[in-house]
């Protein structure tokens, strides 16, 4: 996974103008929705219309934010991922990577595809609707009518390229933060297996034939290179736990804010959805398109507590790696290193929101809870 960066005078500029004209974008079109979403306020039925799709744009905006004002701090952590440290120097190591790469490009894919067919239905609805001759009402604020055709088509492109750019750009930057996550959990296999190979003389074999008890003398006792080339092991060993935890944290710290919204708001999105999808037509395309954006806001919620469950699964075998290696074949001199090191890693790498609450599959199911709590309500109304 990488960022790419602007290479040349013409292509900054570019791409500065690029990023002020999307926010200019994203502005405006949340203040539309702002504007009537105060001219309706007393309208519960088109309040609700309004309220998801706004909350939706929110999210996005603070992420986009988030990715302009903090891009120094978010292309360090690429250039950490692409460092030394965090390089393979095993083949086993270049087979992690390798499927960790397809996996999070499968994942690119997926969601994406979602995304776009999301945003193609949303497109689809008011033409046909329009075209069955029924009345087409956008739940934002125009200074002219929109009934007559030209307008009308003008609304639905304007729409349409909004709402197909809120797709690309939300996949695109919640697959970086979740990118991010996938490879600190793959460092963290990555020095599972260093750990589990830390004992290994330069010449041993992994057979699972080979009798690792059977020591007649210590081996850093029989050779003093193997002792140098044990702690030269465990300290590339200790600097990686320490750059993961880094990682970890670095991301937490960058993207905190944009999730702490995220997982706020994600909870009000799911409720106004679900309410406004029981009172439509199951036959209808409304009632499809809305099931499909349903779809795409779980699936975002899924993604993020997910992999982060995964990254702390994988961070509490850490432990049970050095217990596996080779450690009797070492002096009681060289073992304390590896029990210190289990104490440092006896904490999980587990990441957070705010701090606070623990992005895991449990946070999950916990705010769809709460959205359906909030349904209920709001259908009690």
């Amino acid at each position: 996974m990488f960022i790419m960066s602007p290479t040349s005078k013409m292509q900054e500029s570019l791409h500065l103008f690029y990023r002020i004209f999307v926010t200019v974008y994203y502005c405006t079109f949340f203040t539309q929705h702002l504007i009537w979403l105060y001219q309706i306020q007393d309208n519960v039925s088109e309040l609700v219309d309004t309220l998801y799709v706004l909350l939706t744009l929110l999210n996005s905006l603070g992420k986009l934010m988030i990715f302009n004002v903090r891009r120094t701090r978010i292309k360090h952590i690429v250039e950490i991922i692409k460092g030394p440290v965090f390089a393979p120097n095993s083949k086993r190591h270049e087979e992690l990577i390798m499927r960790n790469a397809a996996q999070m490009k499968r994942l690119f894919r997926a969601y994406q595809g979602f995304g776009i067919v999301c945003s193609a239905m949303w497109m689809m609805y008011p033409l046909m609707t329009r075209f069955l001759g029924e009345e087409v009402r956008f739940p934002m604020y125009w200074p002219f009518s929109t009934d007559k055709l030209p307008t009308f088509l003008f609304v639905v492109a304007y729409n349409t390229i909004m709402v197909h750019w809120i797709s690309i750009s939300m996949v695109a930057m919640d697959c970086i933060t979740v990118g991010f996550y996938m490879q600190a959990q793959l460092q963290l296999q990555m020095l599972r297996y260093n750990f589990m190979h830390l004992a290994d003389t330069e010449d041993e074999t992994n057979d699972e034939d080979d009798d690792k008890f059977e020591v007649k003398i210590y081996r850093d006792v029989e050779s003093s290179q193997f002792e140098n080339l044990f702690r030269k092991r465990l300290i590339m060993c200790i600097k990686r736990q320490q750059l993961i935890v880094w990682l970890v944290d670095e991301v937490e710290s960058v993207f905190g804010s944009s999730m702490v919204l995220q997982f706020l708001v994600i909870g009000w999105i799911i409720s106004m959805t679900v309410y406004k999808i029981i009172g439509l037509n199951v036959m209808s395309a409304e009632f499809v398109t809305m099931i499909a954006y349903l779809g795409c806001v779980l699936l975002q919620l899924f993604l993020f507590c997910y992999y982060g469950t995964q990254l702390k699964v994988e961070s509490e075998f850490v432990n049970q790696s050095i217990y596996e290696s080779d450690w009797t074949a070492l002096s009681p001199r060289l073992r304390r290193p590896l029990l210190i090191m289990m104490e440092r890693c006896y904490q999980p790498v587990a990441p957070c929101i705010a701090y606070v609450v623990p992005m895991s599959l449990d946070t999950f199911i916990s705010i769809v809870k709460s959205a359906y709590s909030l349904y209920t309500f709001l259908d009690q109304s």
